[in-house]
C-alpha cells in the first residue's frame, strides 16, 4: 500500500472502530436487558465461569504471537499462518479437553462450561483471517465479523432463553456465535483458509 492508502484506511478505520464500539455496546446492552428478563441470576453465574475460561484460553492462545506477522514488511506466508493457527489450536484444544474432563467429572451445571469452551477451537480457526484484516487495515471486514456474530448470538441466546433452556441458551449461543464469526471471517478472507 502507498502512504496515502495507509493514511486513508487508518483514518476511516479510526472512525469505524469508534462507531463499532458504540454500536456493539448498545446492541449488547439491549440484548442483556432481554436476557436479564428471561434468566435467573444463577444462570449468569454458571455462564460467568465458562466465559472466564474462554477468555483465559483466548489469551493463552493469542499471547501476541501474530503481532510480529502484522507489523513486518513482507506478508506472512501460508505456512506461517498455518503454523500459528496450529499452535493456537493445540492450546485451545487442550484447554477445551481439560475443561470437558473436569466439567463432566464435577457434573451438575458444569457441562454448560464444557459446551462453552468448545467455542475456543472454532474461534481459533479465524485467527489467520483476523491477522490479515489487521495487516491490510481492513476494519470494515472486522466490523462485519463482529456484527454478524453479535446479532446471531443474541438471536439464538434470547430465543433459547425464552424457550426455557436457562444457562444452556447462553452456552449454545456462544458456540453458534463462534461458528458464525469464523464462517464470516473466512468467507471475507479466502487467503486465510489454511490447514
Amino acid at each position: 500500500m502507498t502512504v496515502g492508502e495507509v493514511k486513508a484506511r487508518a483514518s476511516s478505520g479510526a472512525v469505524l472502530l469508534m462507531g463499532r464500539g458504540v454500536a456493539l455496546q448498545a446492541l449488547g446492552f439491549l440484548g442483556n436487558l432481554a436476557l436479564a428478563r428471561l434468566l435467573v441470576p444463577e444462570d449468569f453465574g454458571i455462564v460467568a465461569i465458562g466465559l472466564t475460561i474462554v477468555n483465559v484460553g483466548r489469551m493463552l492462545a493469542g499471547a501476541g504471537l501474530g503481532s510480529a506477522l502484522i507489523g513486518r514488511t513482507e506478508p506472512p506466508a501460508r505456512t506461517e499462518l498455518a503454523a500459528l493457527m496450529g499452535l493456537q489450536l493445540l492450546i485451545t484444544g487442550a484447554v477445551a479437553a481439560a475443561t470437558g474432563v473436569v466439567a463432566l467429572t464435577v457434573g451438575g451445571d458444569a457441562p454448560v462450561t464444557a459446551l462453552m469452551v468448545l467455542a475456543l477451537p472454532l474461534i481459533t480457526l479465524r485467527a489467520p483471517a483476523l491477522l490479515l484484516f489487521q495487516r491490510q487495515l481492513q476494519f470494515l471486514a472486522q466490523l462485519k465479523v463482529e456484527i454478524a456474530e453479535t446479532v446471531v448470538y443474541l438471536a439464538v441466546a434470547i430465543t433459547l432463553a425464552a424457550l426455557g433452556l436457562g444457562p444452556w441458551a447462553l452456552a449454545i449461543g456462544l458456540l453458534v456465535r463462534a461458528l458464525t464469526g469464523t464462517t464470516v471471517a473466512l468467507s471475507l478472507s479466502p487467503g486465510a483458509r489454511v490447514a
